[in-house]
């Protein structure tokens, strides 16, 4: 979804996981297809050497890092109560 939307944004970008899905979840290809986003041909990339190196936002400094790493556990914590207020 990131780089679709940075695409969309005008962005040159790439994303990519370090243990990749064979393929894209079909209900995020709804959900950006109502964005007026079309993912459905897109492929999971496996991350690379060649692609951390030529990338100019992986590197991040461990301040960095760590709130980036806090913000995710506080929205994992907080989902479950979102799940139930739906």
């Amino acid at each position: 979804m990131a780089e679709a939307f940075a695409k969309k944004h005008g962005m040159n970008a790439q994303s990519a996981g370090t243990i990749p899905s064979t393929r894209i979840n079909p209900t995020v290809v709804d959900v950006m297809r109502e964005r007026g986003i079309d993912i459905a041909s897109n492929h999971p990339k496996t991350l690379t050497a060649e692609l951390i190196r030529d990338a100019s936002l992986v590197d991040r400094s461990l301040e960095e890092v760590r709130t980036i790493r806090d913000e995710m556990e506080r929205k994992i914590i907080e989902l479950p109560a979102h799940l139930r207020a739906v």
